[in-house]
This record gives structure tokens, C-alpha cells and sequence, in this order.
């Protein structure tokens, strides 16, 4: 059984990454909150949650997940790379998860 740190990763999430402030400047001002949080915001959040480190060089973000993010309702992107996409394949069932998140709560 995997143990999540749900507590830990929430208040980074509100701490960090819902930012409403910022979220309604940025709307004041007519610029789009989406591409607004940094997906080192999201990997750190992810590793937070789970408590795998990052993983240096290619491959899964963490030890054991790929992070993906994407605005509600659209869809996850996900490439795989010319030489290593293939053994990538086979164990994407594995290592990925994703989480969608809407910052926008008013």
C-alpha cells in the first residue's frame, strides 16, 4: 500500500499554487491565469504528495510518477521520446498520475 501526504501536499497547493490573489490581478488585467503556475509547482507538489524525490536526468519526474497537468476540462500531453519511448510505453500504467486541479475557486 503507497501512503500519500495529503496534508503536506494541500498546504503547499494553497500556499503556492492557488494563488487568488494573483489569479485576479492577472484576470483584472486581461491576461489568461492559464500556463500561470510553473510545472516545477506541480512536480514539487507531486513529490510532496507522494514522497518521491525527483529523478535526475530522463524518464518519470519522480522515483515512480510522471506529472502532468492540464486546466479543467482540457486535455494531458504526453510525448515519448524517440529512444526511449518505447520501453517508456510499456510502463506508463505504472509510473503515471495525474491530477487535475482548478485554482479558480471564486
Amino acid at each position: 500500500m503507497r501512503i500519500f501526504f495529503v496534508a503536506e501536499a494541500y498546504r503547499y497547493y494553497s500556499q503556492h499554487i492557488n494563488r487568488q490573489d494573483r489569479f485576479k490581478l492577472l484576470i483584472e488585467h486581461n491576461f489568461s491565469i492559464v500556463g500561470s503556475i510553473h510545472p516545477i509547482d506541480w512536480e514539487l507538489f507531486g513529490s510532496i504528495l507522494t514522497g518521491e524525490p525527483r529523478n535526475p536526468g530522463y524518464g518519470s519526474d519522480l522515483g515512480r510518477y510522471e506529472i502532468k497537468s492540464a486546466v479543467e476540462g482540457s486535455s494531458f500531453e504526453y510525448q515519448y521520446h524517440l529512444h526511449s519511448g518505447r520501453s517508456r510505453c510499456f510502463s506508463s500504467h505504472e509510473t503515471t498520475a495525474t491530477t487535475t486541479a482548478s485554482p479558480m475557486t471564486w
